[in-house]
């Protein structure tokens, strides 16, 4: 018997064991149960995702989901032989059970947890990931925390902003970064591991590659490091462990016995050794303690304070490692290093020299004179020598003055895009530049980026001048025409590659003939397995150094000269070489009257060019071939007679020659401290021709000075008088005096010289009293033109000038003079002579006035608007200002922006002219295009920017300026005419917060006033920030509507859901570029048609632009939501809408007794109404109970204490019928008034309509009806 009840028992189990098959789905048509799919939307599965033992997953065209909660895959096959991967994206938690087979992306806001052999073909992101043994990943890994069972495999990198726990026999294929990392015994890495925190390799366990942390163990026995190893605290190496590299720690500790490093090792602190351990190289150490068993266990040399243990060694008291900066200078000396291979394409020069490789060495180095040399040097690590570890989750789009701190990505797009920083330190996950010519203005800072994309025509600039560093993780990847720092200085921009990271960029299209730089800075790159790339034509200047690979494309330039290289130390904090002079370079007169002293200028040059100055002290004396020429004034130190000793610093000295018997002389130079590397060069005063070094001075000549005779001439404006005086004189040999040489009426010719610009403009004129004089060009022969002037007793001759045009000028004069009586020897004439002579000085014609327009579309001269009339431009979006000279009657100068060095003009921002009220932020601060401009090519006498950028909205008054209020460093113009610029507009609206909730947990019922609604909209400028002036007082600011839509089965045009939102109006009040919304009473009606429907379980409320002056919208990629009406911006989160009622149910009982009332709560599912078992929140009280007949006269109390429904039911005895006594029997009629969302058009046997729910209620024994058998509701 006991036999057959256990055959009975496990028949029973069998038999109760539910039955399952396998199905196959697919994201398209067969989706699983749950889940829904749209268009060519992702599949979105809101109540979670639950696959069946054994289920397929196939791909048809929707190859991604999104599950509203947890993702059970348990051992499905997931687009098994696909040729792509599904990616599934959980709010939860991901699991996939034994021998689950997936080629998919995950991606979870929980953990992703495998089972054992689980096979994953795709990448992890996940907060936590737990792998059980023998799962195998193909892909990377990113994560906050990852745990291991025994024998996993992952093919690919790793990394996670905490700790990493890798069980025995785990293999890595790829790079590990995290904040610390424990590897058990057996485990294998086939790449660099990087933590912040410590670091323990387990027994037997392998690493190939590079490793830093801050504690690194080794355990024993025979675990090793294949590459070297930096620790910024503690180096434990256990029995039998090995690092085969260098050793770099605060403290290390080699155990017993046969712990090996096959490198050298440094600390920082103490190196302990223990029985039989061995450093093959150099030992670096406060103090090195030796218990290894003999003085041999330091196979190099032993640097160190002291040394102690059974074996201390002697130690040598100069480190053998050369410092940091000592290595770094020795790779500046050769400026371009690819250390593991150097590859160079055809007809790239090195400083104008052809790169060759006349020895066949194949080496690594062009070296700076071209031949390239194979060497062998020693890169010092990145400092910090870890990557940080950071997980940014901001994004930003052309942001401006970006703040220090964490982010995801920035992106710097559209035509013309500009982001800018504020400076600081940066950790950015990606930068990413679209392909529309945009450019990423930095500011000193360190920067910690992960990949930066750069799109073709893209630029990093910085400013304002200083240091900035960009250290890369992983790659710096471009197109064409890029420019880095171009228009920096070297020392400004380092980029640092760490461990296995890449630079590559393409081509150069303008040619290497263009003066833009590529790269302008230092490229450092210390590891052998860095990439570094420039395609062809590209213009380097500074240093590209790399341990790895380098590769430059052909007609590559690069620019490394004595200079740059000391720039580049300068970059890396070490202090430069001491600066050498070039050359000297004397700037002198060429003609001179001997009554007057020539102005002699010595400039110390540190470039052939005498672009840059040697600014330190300097000594020299300056001879003058004349030995009756004397010195006087300025930088003179001493002198004797001909011989002068200047000193000056800064870059330049002076003084003054005299010579007053006339005739030429020369001038040389002569024991210089500190000497030139090359010969002296004589230009003229101005330092734009090259001369002879020699002074012609003349006993009489020509002289045009201000109007006093005496001083150079002053600045004047453009088309405005000013007085020159001419002046003959001759030299009085006695006292050195000026004479007069003429006086009286005489036939003067005057020339104009245009020396800055070089080349008069036709059209323009220069007139001397009311006579036109002969326009020349710059060191051209001079044309003259005949005035008639009259010389006073003195010799000199005033009369007024202008000019119509700008620059600098030289005046140039002539007058021949008939044989005369001598004044001072009666008897004897002097014979026939021209006199000639120039300006004292070059001097500066200004603009006389300065206006600035802005440009629209067509290039034309825009007119600013205000509250009517088109807006000029969006917030944030570059716009063109014109910057024109014109002279004092109001007519263009064509020569601005001619200069050698065009004009360097800018714009400021005046103030805001609209709105009315402009928000306190509306400042100079939110104007960009100060500076930038180049020369209108279409528009002569002008200066363009095409990156102004106003970033709020509104109409503003901008004026023109000169940069650092000076023409030709003559001061200022006259007049600055400003100008309104505008009307901006919104780029467009975005949200920032929003939130929907239900009234009750998981559901609102149609009609109830009980949802809470609330956002947060700003109008934003084109880098996403809020354009604070968008206020009361913009005229005819966005009217906003919130409308509704359902996101499971999609509502048509006959569910009007226009019509159902409850108190919920058109917004329109904006303050400071904002409008918020945050009601609680907000709610969703019932069908205006009286129609039941719902429920609507994922009901969405976006948001639409009703009207706007410059029709502006929510970005294209923010209308998510379709709505009846048209897109909409949804709000975060969803509604369930439930069409409820309440429902009493009859109920009887003894007289005796109280007799409690059974309400309930009901929605309709879409076919009938059912108890609303989510209803936990309806709130009941005794007095809307009340008696609708009473028959028996029975006088029914109602009774009990408030309460909210349970389940969806008012709990037993929360409400009752008082008990009527004994005798009182008999049934009563009553009902309850539901509160208005749930009521209901009932109909009682009568056909009598009422909306509150009625029963019968009875004392007594319960008597059915005879005449009815059976009951049924009908909804």
């Amino acid at each position: 018997m006991g036999l057959n009840k256990s055959i009975l028992v496990a028949l029973l189990l069998v038999t109760t064991i539910p039955t399952t098959f396998a199905a196959t789905y697919d994201f398209k048509k067969n989706l699983p149960p749950g889940c829904t799919q749209k268009g060519n939307g992702p599949a979105y599965c809101p109540n979670g995702l639950s696959l069946g033992w054994g289920d397929v997953i196939v791909a048809n065209k929707v190859h991604t989901v999104i599950v509203d909660g947890n993702a059970d895959l348990a051992n499905a096959q997931i687009y098994q032989g696909e040729s792509v991967r599904l990616a599934i994206t959980s709010s939860g938690n991901i699991s996939a059970s034994y021998r689950a087979r997936l080629n998919a992306d995950l991606y979870a806001e929980g953990t992703v947890h495998f089972g054992a052999e689980v096979d994953l073909t795709g990448n992890i992101s996940a907060d936590h990931v737990y792998l059980e043994s023998r799962s195998t990943l193909t892909g990377d890994i990113n994560t906050a925390t990852l745990t291991t069972n025994s024998n996993v495999a992952i093919d690919g990198a790793v990394q996670a902003s905490g700790a990493i726990q890798i069980a025995s026999y785990t293999e890595i294929s790829g790079a590990v970064t995290a904040a610390s990392v424990n590897a058990d015994s057996y485990t294998h890495f086939a790449s660099t591991v990087t933590a912040q925190g410590d670091i323990s390799l387990g027994s037997e366990g392998v690493i190939n590659g590079a490793v830093s942390g801050d504690n690194v163990i080794l355990r024993a026995s025979s675990s090793r490091i294949n590459g070297d190893l930096n620790a910024t605290g503690d180096v434990i190496i256990e029995s039998g462990a090995e690092v085969n590299g260098n050793v770099a720690a605060g403290y290390l500790l080699m155990k017993a016995s046969n712990a090996r490093i096959t490198g050298d090792a440094v600390a920082s602190g103490d190196i302990d050794l223990e029985w039989a351990a061995r450093i093959d190289g150099d030992a670096t150490a406060v103090n090195i303690k030796n218990n290894a068993g003999s003085t041999n266990s330091v196979g190099g040399a032993t640097y160190c304070q002291s040394s102690n243990g059974s074996h201390p060694y002697s130690c040598n008291s100069t480190p053998a490692p050369p410092s940091q900066c000592d290595a770094l200078g020795g790779l500046a000396g050769y400026g371009i290093i690819g250390m593991d291979d150097f590859d160079y394409g055809n007809n790239s020069q090195i400083n104008g020299t052809d790169i060759t490789d006349p020895n066949n060495t194949n080496g690594n180095t062009p070296t700076p004179t071209g031949v390239v040399e194979d060497i062998n040097m020693a890169f010092p690590p990145i400092d910090p020598a870890v990557f940080p570890s950071f997980n940014g989750s901001v994004d930003r789009t052309n942001p401006t003055n970006l703040p220090p701190g964490t982010y995801d990505r920035i992106n710097v797009s559209g035509n013309g895009g500009f982001a800018s920083t504020s400076g600081g330190t940066y950790y950015i996950e990606e930068i990413d530049f679209s392909n529309q010519t945009n450019t990423l203005q930095l500011a000193p800072g360190d920067y910690f980026v992960k990949d930066i994309d750069m799109g073709n025509d893209s630029s990093i600039t910085i400013s304002p001048t200083g240091r900035v560093r960009i250290y890369i993780r992983d790659e710096l990847n471009g197109g064409n025409n890029l420019f880095f720092n171009s228009g920096g200085s070297v020392p400004n921009l380092v980029i640092y590659l760490y461990d296995d990271a890449e630079f590559e960029i393409g081509n150069f299209n303008q040619g290497s003939s263009s003066s833009d730089l590529t790269f302008n800075g230092v490229l450092y790159a210390p590891y052998e397995n860095n990439e570094i790339e420039f395609g062809n034509n590209t213009n380097i200047q500074g240093a590209i150094l790399t341990a790895g690979e380098l590769e430059i494309g052909n007609n590559t330039e690069i620019t490394y000269t004595d200079a740059i290289e000391d720039q580049v130390n300068d970059a890396f904090g070490c202090t430069p070489e001491v600066d050498e002079v070039d050359h000297y370079r004397i700037l002198h007169p060429q003609q001179v009257v001997s009554c007057l002293a020539a102005p002699v200028t010595v400039v110390a040059c540190l470039d052939a060019s005498c672009s840059s100055r040697f600014s330190d002290p300097v000594a020299l004396e300056v001879l003058s071939s004349a030995s009756a020429s004397t010195w006087q004034g300025g930088s003179v130190a001493s002198s004797a007679d001909n011989n002068a000793t200047f000193n000056f610093s800064g870059g330049e000295g002076s003084g003054g020659l005299r010579y007053i018997d006339g005739g030429n002389t020369t001038l040389t130079l002569g024991n210089a401290a500190p000497a030139a590397l090359n010969n002296v060069q004589c230009y003229d005063s101005t330092g734009s021709t090259a001369t002879n070094c020699a002074i012609d001075f003349r006993t009489a000549g020509l002289i045009i000075t201000a109007a006093d005779g005496t001083s150079a001439i002053p600045p004047s404006f453009a088309g405005e008088d000013f007085p020159l005086a001419v002046r003959a004189v001759q030299t009085n040999t006695q006292t050195g005096a000026c004479e007069a040489r003429v006086s009286g009426p005489q036939q003067l010719e005057l020339g104009t010289e245009c020396r800055n610009p070089m080349n008069c403009q036709a059209g323009q004129t220069f007139t001397a009293g009311t006579t036109p004089v002969a326009l020349n060009a710059a060191n051209s022969s001079i044309n003259y033109s005949p005035i008639s002037v009259v010389f006073d007793a003195n010799g000199t001759a005033v009369l007024p000038a202008q000019y119509s045009d700008v620059g600098a000028l030289r005046l140039h004069a002539r007058l021949d003079l008939a044989a005369a009586a001598n004044q001072g020897q009666a008897g004897i004439d002097d014979p026939n002579v021209t006199l000639t002579g120039t300006s004292l000085n070059d001097f500066v014609v200004k603009p006389h006035t300065l206006v600035i327009h802005a440009l629209d579309s067509a290039d034309q001269i825009a007119t600013a608007t205000t509250d009517n009339g088109n807006d000029y431009a969006r917030a944030g979006e570059a716009f063109s200002l014109i910057v024109q000279s014109l002279n004092a009657q109001g007519e263009v100068t064509p020569n601005f922006g001619n200069e050698q060095t065009s004009a360097a003009v800018s714009s400021q921002f005046v103030g805001t002219l609209y709105p009315s009220a402009p928000d306190a932020s509306s400042t100079a601060a939110k104007f960009e295009g100060a500076t930038g401009y180049y020369k209108d090519p279409s528009r002569a006498g002008t200066m363009r920017t095409d990156a102004a950028r106003w970033l709020d909205v509104g109409t503003i008054e901008v004026a023109p300026g000169l940069i650092n209020d000076s023409y030709l460093g003559a001061g200022d113009a006259a007049v600055k005419q400003p100008t309104a610029v505008g009307r901006f507009s919104p780029d467009r609206f975005a949200l920032l917060t929003s939130s929907l909730t239900n009234s009750c947990n998981a559901f609102t019922y149609m009609d109830e006033p009980a949802l809470a609604v609330s956002y947060d909209l700003v109008a934003v400028n084109t880098d996403g920030n809020i354009t604070a002036n968008y206020n009361a007082s913009y005229s005819d600011t966005a009217v906003i509507r919130v409308v509704a839509a359902h996101l499971g089965s999609p509502d048509t045009a006959a569910d009007k859901f226009a019509q159902r939102l409850l108190n919920l109006p058109d917004e329109q009040n904006w303050d400071a570029g904002s409008l918020s919304l945050n009601v609680t009473d907000a709610g969703f009606a019932r069908h205006p048609d009286g129609v039941i429907d719902g429920p609507y379980p994922l009901l969405s409320l976006g948001l639409q632009v009703l009207s706007e002056r410059d029709n502006r919208d929510f970005a294209a990629g923010d209308l998510t939501l379709t709505t009846v009406s048209g897109p909409a911006a949804p709000l975060n989160d969803h509604l369930a809408l439930r069409y409820g009622r309440f429902v009493l149910e009859n109920t009887y009982g003894p007289e005796t007794e109280d007799l409690s009332v059974p309400l309930s709560a009901q929605y309709f599912d879409g076919n009938r109404f059912v108890l609303n078992s989510l209803d936990q929140c309806s709130a009941t009280q005794v007095s809307p109970l009340s008696v609708i007949a009473d028959p028996a006269g029975l006088s029914p109390i109602a009774a009990g204490t408030s309460n909210s429904l349970s389940n969806g039911e008012l709990p037993f005895g929360s409400l009752f019928w008082q008990a009527t006594g004994t005798g009182n029997t008999g049934e009563f009629i009553y009902q309850y008034d539901a509160p208005a969302w749930l009521e209901f058009d009932w109909v009682d046997e009568t056909g009598t309509a009422h909306r509150d729910p009625r029963a019968t209620a009875g004392f007594g024994q319960y008597r059915a009806n005879p005449r009815v058998l059976y009951w049924k509701e009908l909804n």
